[in-house]
């Protein structure tokens, strides 16, 4: 028997989708039921893990330590209580946090089988103090948990990158602009700092945006004890309180909890290692990373173009032009966006820090991976301005991929 039949241009029940605007409503429906910071959270994990994998399968022949990157002439193998892979000659930062993680409270110069090449090393205690939590505080455990530290840390950059998006008035998945910094994945490739540094820094000022001091203060006194240039963020919540102070627009209160804890256990844990090594931690590190504005930039610059045409100064240019463009996409923003002046201000004091850093970080092949906070913080004054992003989002998508495989093939 004939059913009813159905009028020509009226889809037939049920079929609507099928249609371009019905596919288009279904998409649309998607998108929006998806629009939660655990989009981008699930992203990261996923990007991160797979790189991780990849790299044990490829590069690290199933080894976790190939990520420490242990250098003879800080490491003696002999006498590191676990097995490590160690390379010929200096190694990499990775090692410096594997030794605390075996170990966080024997913060001397020598210690396991593996020594510092600088008292400012044992100042960023917090991620070798997290792995050695994960580990149980199993030697054997470590190498495992910095490398799952570091996966959480960018699936919950990931998270706070979408909360900061939804606090914006955009899609949560714009939050991965916040993640997609390319030397992250460096970072996560050598049990480096910078992922769980970034989460802390983004947490905390997400936290002050919901209004909870307190745990802002908790995430940046995290932040300062992971990675030391967050104290130019601290500084910059600290001097917008100030200033709110001395125009009478603001008074003390809870909200300088944000700014005062974290500069007291930045403080406290300086005179510790004080105490222990004879010597100011944050010193050694400003006196070793820092040199005259623009000096080593130029210098770097010039060395990798005489260099051009070559895969380490293809790669090198090109990460610089990206960093260049994004960093252009801030500045034409940074009257405009809707995001807190105190994380304005810490973009200008991180760029400001950037461009003063010295040959040992911009001559690095490394992916710039010490300028993190500057295209994290960026990326924040981005999603609250009404710029299209859509070109800087392809951009970055491309420059975290192409770096992704350099690392998955190479140490």
């Amino acid at each position: 028997m004939e059913g009813t039949p159905v009028p020509v241009g009226v889809p037939a029940p049920g079929l609507g989708a099928l249609g371009p605007g019905g596919r288009a409503r279904r998409w649309e429906g998607l998108w929006a039921r998806v629009d939660s910071p655990a989009l981008p959270a699930a992203v990261m994990a996923m990007a991160a893990a797979l790189v991780v994998g990849l790299r044990l399968l490829v590069a690290a022949h199933g080894d976790p330590t190939w990520f420490i990157q242990a250098g003879r002439e800080w490491v003696d193998p002999r006498l590191v209580p676990v097995h490590v892979r160690v390379f010929p000659g200096s190694g990499y930062d990775g090692q410096f946090y594997f030794r605390l993680a075996l170990d966080p409270a024997d913060l001397g110069r020598r210690a396991l089988g593996i020594t510092f090449d600088g008292a400012f090393r044992a100042q960023r205690i917090g991620y070798p103090a997290l792995a050695w939590l994960v580990a149980g505080g199993q030697a054997a455990a470590v190498p495992v948990a910095l490398i799952v530290v570091n996966v959480a840390a960018l699936a919950a950059l990931g998270f706070l990158g979408g909360m900061v998006a939804r606090l914006e008035g955009r899609h949560a998945a714009w939050g991965l602009l916040v993640a997609g910094f390319f030397g992250l994945v460096t970072s996560l490739a050598r049990d480096l700092t910078e992922p769980m540094a970034d989460a802390l820094v983004v947490g905390g000022l997400v936290a002050l945006r919901r209004g909870r001091p307190v745990l802002a203060g908790l995430a940046l006194s995290a932040a300062v004890l992971t990675k030391d240039p967050a104290v130019l963020v601290v500084l910059a919540v600290g001097l917008v309180r100030l200033v709110g102070w001395a125009r009478r627009r603001a008074r003390p209160g809870l909200e300088d909890l944000a700014w005062i804890m974290p500069g007291v256990a930045f403080v406290a844990w300086e005179l510790v290692l004080l105490a222990v090594t004879g010597g100011l931690a944050g010193s050694g590190a400003a006196a070793s990373n820092l040199t005259a504005p623009f000096r080593a930039l130029v210098a770097a610059t010039s060395h990798y173009l005489r260099a051009l045409p070559g895969l380490a100064a293809d790669i090198w240019v090109a990460e610089l032009a990206v960093l260049a463009v994004m960093a252009a996409y801030t500045v034409s923003a940074l009257g405009s966006t809707r995001a807190p002046f105190r994380e304005r201000l810490a973009w200008v004091l991180v760029a400001l820090l950037l461009v003063s850093l010295s040959s040992g970080v911009w001559r690095g092949e490394v992916d710039f991976r010490s300028l993190d906070l500057v295209p994290v913080l960026g990326a924040m004054v981005l999603l609250g301005s009404r710029r299209r992003l859509v070109p800087l989002a392809v951009l970055l998508g491309l420059a975290w991929a192409v770096v992704a495989v350099h690392r998955v093939l190479f140490a």
